[in-house]
């Protein structure tokens, strides 16, 4: 650790003389965490950010995969073992079944869904101390800095900011220390970003896929499926060394309340607008019926290209207030509620969604690690193959630069394999989305 670049950086600027001995006011500095900058008046509130900050501003050598960074090798070895070998405790592709999912005892409970109100806990820590989690942070999300290098810039922040409550002991009060984060996962609860809780994890029969809230696991009297005419199968047991029973869900459904992934969509500053980006003239919202296929094609010039699906005249064919009812022994019809013949994106939020899904096949391999010898033999076997599938919503209003773009793109949920499910068994898996989306057909968002 003290050969650490890192570590030599953060000694250097913790020379004497370095922090002014006037306390530290915190009326002094007013806190933007939107933008994750601090403002500052104070000369020692100055002085004390520049070094509290410096640590983020990382050697690019450590991040970049520029040909030029080719003496970050030499640096790494230099950083001790906790940035030369991943910390597999927190990779995801080592953790157990038991671990990633909230399946472990009767005393195991997935609580419903946060409220989206609540503040996160970094909100309430000194601004200071926030400004480190949110560099932290970046560096990983932004420029791929691992959780060795995480704990360290942490570290380093932490050490920074007690020098300098040594050289100015009346502001030793306003930072909590004690509680200070120090790995990635901690920093992601702190800061709201840890998006665990907003996932709700169903677990499913094998062979209808008949949906289970997660607290029915401990209170099911049998492991075969309640449906009438299905055999399958909802969990395995296994009785563990201290006489309790362990059961294990057969096959796990992750899924994202959708209600809730729009809101903090809408959250984003500059969104709304960005969603309003298409409208021309006399497309402002307000109570505009449908568009007719004539009246677009009179006035859509035929020698001009189409940029997107807002061009086309389905876009302004939408219309609100509908309700899908049955008519006749086998139709439907879609029936207005209101008698109104209003057009949906001319409401001021008619969001359009595009719902996609498909599958992902992948081969199954094996790996054996040669004990004295460094290195892996991977054996492909035979005949076995594996399909996930995935579920996404992208939101046709976003300029189409971005649209698609994964941060633009809302993960419902993720079909598990290892083989695609049939008609029946999909309606299963698209029925939580689609109460949600009725829902929000209606109007209310929440």
């Amino acid at each position: 650790m003290a050969n650490s670049p890192l570590f030599q950086t953060l000694s250097e600027d913790l020379e004497p003389g370095l922090f002014p001995m006037s306390p530290l006011q915190s009326s002094d500095f007013v806190s933007d965490t939107s933008e994750a900058s601090v403002h500052y008046t104070s000369p020692s509130l100055s002085s004390f950010v520049d070094s509290a900050t410096s640590h983020a501003q990382y050697d690019e050598r450590y991040l970049s995969d520029d040909d030029s960074s080719a003496g970050c090798e030499d640096h790494v070895e230099d950083a001790g073992s906790a940035l030369e070998v991943e910390d597999v405790t927190q990779n995801l592709l080592f953790l157990s079944r038991s671990q990633l999912f909230p399946f472990n005892s009767p005393d195991s409970r997935q609580e419903e869904f946060l409220p989206l109100e609540t503040t996160p806990p970094a909100f309430y820590e000194h601004p200071i101390i926030r400004l480190a989690y949110v560099r932290a942070f970046i560096a990983h999300a932004f420029h791929g800095a691992t959780h060795g290098l995480v704990k360290n810039i942490l570290s380093g922040s932490k050490s920074t900011i007690q020098s300098f409550i040594t050289k100015n002991p009346t502001t030793e009060t306003e930072f909590d220390l004690l509680h200070f984060a120090e790995t990635l996962t901690t920093v992601e609860q702190r800061l709201g970003l840890n998006t665990d809780d907003y996932i709700k994890y169903f677990f499913v029969c094998d062979i209808c896929w008949d949906r289970h809230k997660p607290d029915t696991l401990y209170k099911l009297r049998s492991p075969i499926c309640s449906q009438d005419s299905c055999t399958g199968m909802l969990y395995s047991t296994k009785r563990l060394a201290d006489g309790k029973e362990k059961r294990t869900p057969i096959k796990i459904l992750p899924y994202v309340r959708f209600t809730w992934a729009i809101q903090r969509i809408l959250a984003r500053p500059g969104k709304w607008e960005d969603f309003q980006h298409w409208r021309q003239p006399g497309d402002e919202p307000g109570q505009v019926p449908p568009q007719s296929f004539v009246d677009w094609e009179s006035s859509f010039p035929p020698d001009r290209p189409m940029q997107d699906i807002y061009d086309g005249w389905a876009w302004r064919a939408i219309q609100a207030n509908l309700e899908r009812r049955r008519s006749g022994r086998w139709g439907v019809e879609d029936v207005s509620v209101t008698n109104i013949a209003q057009r949906f994106v001319s409401l001021p939020c008619g969001l359009v969604l595009a719902m996609n899904i498909d599958w992902c096949v992948r081969s199954v391999l094996r790996f054996t690690l040669c004990s004295f010898i460094l290195f892996f033999r991977f054996q492909t076997i035979k005949g076995s193959t594996h399909s996930t599938g995935a579920l996404y919503v992208t939101i046709k209003n976003n300029p189409p630069a971005i649209v698609n773009l994964m941060e633009e793109t809302i993960l419902v949920c993720v079909v598990p394999g290892p083989n695609e499910p049939s008609l029946e068994q999909l309606n299963s898996v698209l029925e939580p989305l689609i109460s949600e989306i009725q829902e929000l057909y209606q109007g209310m968002l929440g």
